[in-house]
């Protein structure tokens, strides 16, 4: 029996252990974080950083539903104490477990593709691509649209310009390309089963069949990329320069003076972080080298009035007033590609809004649309899905 007592003691102690380190794991990080706050907010911003993930933290739920657990969970894990140490320490640890595959595929021609965490691509000379939302099938050219398809949009899009023409506005639609489109050189070794592809031919099928004004600035892009680098390599985004050859090919497709990005003072600026890291779990050390640019651009313009801040919240609407020499009242609504073209459009017109196609709906939303001049209404190429909805919606709007 003594024998027995000792073996039930010695379990007792280990358990006891085990939960004094579980609780220890639960609570001490929290109880460090106060202190980490106390200790003011330099030390918060070394441990709590920007890991490039391109979203806003989840907001604490406001109503009861049966997601609601869901929805909590979301909300503290986005406030984990030394989530953005942790995150980051992960992401050097795979890093360094992948060191060795690096290692063996070769600089030739072949690149196997590999995807990391079913999101990112990893392209030639550490360009990054994305798996996701339809880019993939983009390129490869595996989703292309029936006639029928594409009639349904040019339907859409005429029965949205004739809403305008009779409100004496003018409309104009813009495709602007994947990021793996304008690089494709940089991707891995995939077969590409059709090279017509979605986007190029829904735009040629609706200027063949239509006097519809849409815009899919591929060549421009393509004849601008020797000089510059447009789009970020650790990003799905184009970058500073990118969103202006596009501006200027959306200008060219209105009639509007254009200008050479060459003519203009460009200065280069690292960039540090981008979403495809964030989605791919990736260590941005491993990439670095990316770039975008501060264009100086119509100098002679002053903004004098600004109602958001044109970046992440504050762009679901971005409206601007100008000292333009452009006496028009301009909207756009777009994908999140619409950000990088505001610095410019709002050099160029008396009012410029900028809205996220989601919340067209929202009564400065409407009132923006309703008083317009000109509408764009802009999606990315893997976006393009959304373009009957949204049409739909302004339509709505403008027959009220």
């Amino acid at each position: 029996m003594p024998e027995l007592d000792e073996k039930g003691n010695k379990k007792k102690f280990f358990m006891t252990i085990s939960i004094v380190i579980f609780m220890a794991a639960l609570v001490l990080p929290s109880v460090l974080w106060v202190f980490v706050h106390l200790a003011g907010e330099e030390a918060v911003a070394a441990l709590d950083y920007d890991l490039g993930e391109n979203r806003n933290k989840a907001s604490f739920p406001d109503t009861f539903s049966s997601s609601l657990m869901g929805e909590i969970e979301e909300y503290y894990n986005d406030r984990l104490p030394f989530r953005s140490v942790i995150i980051s320490a992960n992401r050097k640890l795979t890093s360094m477990i992948e060191k060795p595959y690096d290692r063996m595929v070769e600089k030739g021609d072949d690149l196997p593709p590999r995807v990391h965490n079913d999101a990112t691509i990893e392209g030639r000379e550490k360009w990054l691509f994305f798996a996701k939302e339809n880019s993939l099938e983009d390129y490869l050219g595996s989703n292309i649209l029936s006639t029928e398809q594409m009639e349904s949009y040019l339907t859409g899009m005429k029965e949205l310009q004739e809403v305008c023409k009779a409100k004496g506005k003018q409309v104009f639609f813009m495709i602007p390309p994947n990021k793996e489109q304008v690089y494709s050189e940089f991707m891995p070794s995939y077969t590409v089963e059709d090279p017509y592809k979605k986007a190029q031919r829904l735009v040629d099928y609706i200027q063949e069949n239509s006097d519809v004004k849409i815009i899919y600035p591929i060549k421009e892009l393509k004849a601008a990329k020797d000089k510059w680098q447009l789009y970020l390599k650790t990003d799905t985004h184009w970058n500073s320069a990118g969103a202006f050859i596009g501006v200027q090919a959306l200008y060219a497709l209105m009639g509007l003076p254009t200008t050479e990005l060459e003519s203009l003072t460009v200065l280069e600026e690292p960039v540090y972080n981008g979403d495809l890291l964030g989605m791919g779990n990736l260590n941005w050390e491993d990439y670095a080298g990316d770039k975008t640019y501060t264009v100086y651009y119509r100098l002679d313009v002053e903004v004098t009035e600004e109602l958001g801040n044109g970046t992440g919240a504050g762009a679901d609407l971005y409206s601007t007033a100008a000292s333009s020499a452009n006496p028009c009242n301009f909207v756009m609504l777009g994908d999140s590609f619409r950000i990088n073209m505001g610095p410019y459009l709002s050099k160029d017109f008396d009012r410029c809004t900028l809205i996220n196609i989601f919340s067209a709906g929202e009564p400065d939303a409407r009132n923006a649309i309703e008083n317009a001049d000109i509408i764009v209404v802009e999606l990315v190429e893997r976006n393009i899905i959304n373009f009957p909805n949204i049409m739909s919606a302004v339509c709505e709007i403008l027959e009220q």
